[in-house]
């Protein structure tokens, strides 16, 4: 009977703790974050936890607060940002450390933090050495170039997103059509044209899914007398304005 009980209370014990996890994950996958930052620093602050369990409810109030911030369009991101750096500094193995060096990269452009985007979009560089961390991360460090008509920073960025890129098109093609906003602001627009037009043949949701592509390739359809102006001028309306 002894032996039973020894076995069966380390089993009941994690399934306890898995709910209080499961709990927290449960609010957050329902939309509501707040509850979700509640119950997981209430269970901090009362319950004795594993490790395991810290980490993962760290990361859970993380995420909790990155959707609270982006539900209030960036307005204040600063709890998010901390609620990040929390889980970073306590657990700096955590498994989903890059992707939340990636987040707060992300909540600073969006709150138009530029050099402090700048700043955790190389720290990614510096610490995430996976392609797929490297791309996103050199790609965002172009597209704030490129909104601050750094036209050579942004063509070095886009270059280094080259490099992580091999033999996948649809990437190439992403790249592609950011290379040809670049050329479009270093004054070659036939060149630009030709990217954009590549592009949108075959991948025409890269440009249409974002704003500045799009407004940019009509401008370039326009001013060489394209009969799909008129067109894609409508459509971006419906979907931007």
């Amino acid at each position: 009977v002894i032996i039973a009980l020894i076995l069966v209370i380390p089993s009941a014990s994690y399934a306890l703790e898995s709910e209080r996890v499961r709990t927290v994950r449960i609010f957050l996958n329902n939309g509501n974050p707040v509850q979700a930052v509640r119950t997981a620093e209430k269970v901090l602050k009362s319950q004795k936890v594993t490790r395991d369990e810290r980490q993962e409810l760290l990361n859970l109030i993380a995420d909790a607060e990155i959707m609270h911030a982006t539900h209030k369009h960036f307005e204040n991101i600063s709890l998010a940002v901390r609620a990040i750096d929390a889980s970073l500094k306590e657990f700096p193995e955590n498994p989903q450390a890059s992707e939340l060096r990636w987040q707060k990269a992300w909540l600073r452009w969006k709150a138009g933090d530029d050099k402090k985007a700048v700043t955790a979009a190389r720290e990614i560089i510096t610490k995430d050495q996976q392609p797929q961390n490297l791309r996103r991360a050199w790609l965002l460090m172009a597209r704030i170039h490129i909104e601050q008509e750094q036209f050579a920073y942004a063509r070095s960025d886009l270059l280094q997103y080259s490099l992580q890129i091999g033999s996948d098109s649809y990437r190439q093609a992403i790249g592609m059509a950011w290379m040809g906003i670049v050329d479009q602001g270093e004054k070659r627009p036939e060149v630009a044209y030709k990217s954009l037009q590549g592009v949108h043949k075959n991948w025409p949701e890269i440009i249409t899914d974002e704003p500045i592509l799009y407004a940019n390739f009509i401008q370039l359809l326009h001013e060489n007398g394209n009969n799909k102006t008129l067109q894609l001028s409508e459509d971006f309306i419906r979907r931007y304005i």
